[in-house]
């Protein structure tokens, strides 16, 4: 058995060679492809390495362009969270759009209450939100049309007024602040005097008499009616012991101060007044004219007495000179009559 034993594992292992030859021989094909394959997959996984290593090297610039995108994307999502917020409040937002048109209707009807509330609220918003563009517009669109509103009152102060329209627009002016105090008084005082003086203007002069007649009254009544109506509307008590504040806040000084002003443009009225009534005096030839005409002008400056503004001694020397000039004529006529006679 144990001789046999060689060829036995012989003959076995010629038998496997020859089932092994067989097998590739049958599956020859498989054997192939497999082979292939395996080619295959070692080229699939080398070119997989090589994509990866080029995927590895764009990856920063995707993470870059991904922040990118993320932050483009907040910014969408902001906006649109503002769009829905706009459209929910569209009716509030115009209305606040709304506001400087609704500002110069009332301006334009005279709503001038109305008018500085609607500055006063833009006034508001621009504290609330002052880095935002549309109210900064709203504010300089309001600060305009607050400027138009000035020269508007400004214009109505040009005119004939009563004392409580005179108080409404100075009140008006007070509220909107762009004047101080004295500022205010001598806008006031500006105004005023350039109505009355297109009144003096407006005057016919081709009859000297009746100029001065009504240039008198004219002063009498205008020049009276704009000093009192100045007192009551800039009223101020002044009150004992230097520096201290009256009723209005002002201190003695600033009292006296505003008081100077009333008092100097009173003086150059007066002395307005006192010239064209020494131009024209010479053209009156009549004694019983320039009688009437100095009856005339003692009422004028008897009547503005009552508010420190008695200027009947400066009209003496005037009419001296009107009487003087009117004699030495009636003396030349009466001479040149007497030769003619002779």
């Amino acid at each position: 058995r144990l001789n046999k034993e060689p060829e036995l594992l012989r003959d076995d292992r010629e038998r496997i060679q020859r089932e092994l030859e067989e097998t590739a021989f049958k599956n020859y094909k498989a054997f192939v492809a497999a082979a292939e394959c395996i080619e295959k997959v070692g080229n699939g996984l080398e070119q997989i390495g090589n994509d990866l290593s080029s995927i590895q090297g764009r990856v920063p610039v995707i993470e870059q362009q991904s922040s990118e995108y993320e932050a483009t994307l907040a910014g969408h999502l902001r906006e649109q969270k503002q769009t829905k917020l706009l459209a929910s409040n569209a009716a509030q937002v115009q209305e606040i759009l709304d506001v400087t048109q609704l500002m110069e209707t009332c301006i334009k009807h005279g709503s001038y209450d109305e008018t500085l509330d609607l500055e006063a609220f833009v006034n508001k918003l621009t504290v609330l939100h002052p880095n935002v563009g549309i109210v900064r517009s709203l504010e300089r669109e309001a600060k305009d049309l607050s400027k138009r509103m000035q020269s508007q009152l400004f214009s109505r102060l040009k005119a004939n007024l009563q004392l409580p329209e005179c108080l409404r627009i100075v009140g008006y002016l007070r509220r909107m602040g762009n004047f101080t105090e004295h500022g205010l008084r001598e806008e006031y005082l500006e105004c005023r005097d350039f109505w009355f003086q297109q009144l003096v203007d407006d005057l016919p002069r081709h009859d000297h008499y009746a100029f001065i007649k009504r240039l008198t009254d004219f002063h009498r009544v205008h020049l009276f009616d704009i000093i009192m109506q100045y007192r009551a509307i800039f009223s101020s008590k002044d009150s004992a012991g230097g520096g201290r504040k009256g009723a209005g806040g002002a201190t003695q000084e600033e009292n006296y101060r505003y008081a100077d002003l009333l008092h100097v443009w009173s003086a150059r009225r007066v002395d307005s007044y006192l010239k064209l009534l020494a131009k024209s005096l010479p053209f009156i030839h009549e004694g019983a004219n320039l009688s009437s005409v100095l009856e005339h002008c003692m009422y004028c400056g008897l009547s503005l007495g009552r508010i420190g503004l008695d200027f009947r001694c400066l009209l003496v020397p005037i009419f001296q000179e009107a009487v003087r000039s009117l004699f030495r004529g009636s003396v030349k006529r009466a001479m040149k009559t007497c030769e003619l006679m002779l």
